[in-house]
Parts: C-alpha cells; structure tokens; sequence
C-alpha cells in the first residue's frame, strides 16, 4: 500500500486531514487533496492518482457527478481510475445515483481504520472488472464471479444466504444462560 498514489476529494478541511492520517498509518506517502470541487477535474489530471477518495459532503458540485466525470472514458486521462466513495448518509437513492455513476467502493462516515483499509484491499487485492453498457461505465457490480446458468445461480444465491444466517433468538440472554448452566428466569414450554 505504501506506493500506491491517492486524491482525496473532499471540502471539508477535518475531514480531509482525517483521511490523510489514516493513510499514512498504512504507509501511504503520496497524498494528493483537493479542497474545492470546482477543482477536482484538474487536481486529477495534475496528480495522476492510483486511487481516489471522493466525499459526499462536497458543496458546490454533487459528489456522483465528479465521479461520473472521472469514469468519462472518452475525456478521463484514467477512467479506470479506482474510487472510493465516503458517506454519512444511507440514502438508498444517494448511495443508487453514486454506485451508477461507477465508484468501487463505499464507505461510510464517521470512517473507521478497518472500513477503509478493507475498502482499499479490496480494490487491491479483489479487483473487478469494468463493464461498459449503454448508461454506465464502471465496476462490474457483482463481487464474485458466476459461471452458472440462470437456475443454477439463484439456486446457489438462496443456499449461500440461508446458509449464512444466523437463526433468530428474541432472547439471546436466555441462550447464554443455558449455556452456562445456570437457571432461565424464561421457561421454554
């Protein structure tokens, strides 16, 4: 991680320097910022960066549509450009306009050290392809890849996700004291 290249895009100041410590505890050396969104445009092209750090709390220009302006691949000097996307919000339709402008990944804010670093791994280490189709150019959605037909996957879908929950229990408390052996105040019937 230590040489990989960032632009952080972000117009509040604090939030800025909080990203720029936490990517230099991981080693980071070259920090581009950008404090204005009116700038971003030029700050990436001057800065050529590995990877791009855009915040949703920016002021003058919406955050998905400087996204969408960096995965331009007609104009972007790099439109595949990994970005990751930083929110406070889980707006279902703001988080919706940013996936389909093309980031990669989302994270959200107040920003944790494992959050982030998992969010770089995985555009490190797990990287997905780019797609391009009439209205979106950007990260293939899907994380895993799938060689089935279309039976077999839901059927591998549905058997992945019942097999990955964890059974309901109202009273968690209960099952921790019959574990341990002491007396339930909650009789089972």
């Amino acid at each position: 991680m230590q040489n990989l290249s960032f632009l952080i895009i972000d117009e509040n100041a604090h939030e800025l320097c909080m990203f720029k410590v936490l990517l230099r505890a991981f080693g980071v050396r070259q920090i581009e910022e950008c404090y204005e969104s009116a700038h971003a445009w030029d700050a990436f092209q001057a800065s050529a960066p590995e990877i791009v750090i855009v915040s949703d709390k920016l002021i003058s220009v919406r955050a998905f549509e400087i996204v969408r302006r960096l995965r331009n691949f007609e104009n972007s000097p790099d439109p595949y450009v990994p970005i990751i996307f930083a929110s406070a919000h889980a707006d279902g339709l703001r988080l919706r306009q940013t996936r389909a402008a093309g980031v990669n990944e989302i994270v959200r804010r107040p920003v944790t050290v494992t959050e982030l670093y998992g969010a770089i791994d995985a555009i490190v280490n797990q990287p997905r392809p780019f797609i391009r189709v009439p209205g979106y150019f950007g990260p293939c959605r899907r994380r895993e890849a799938s060689f089935y037909s279309r039976s077999e996957r839901r059927r591998a879908d549905v058997s992945r996700a019942v097999g990955g929950m964890t059974p309901f229990n109202p009273f968690p408390h209960a099952l921790a004291l019959a574990r341990s052996g002491r007396p339930s105040i909650i009789a089972a019937e």
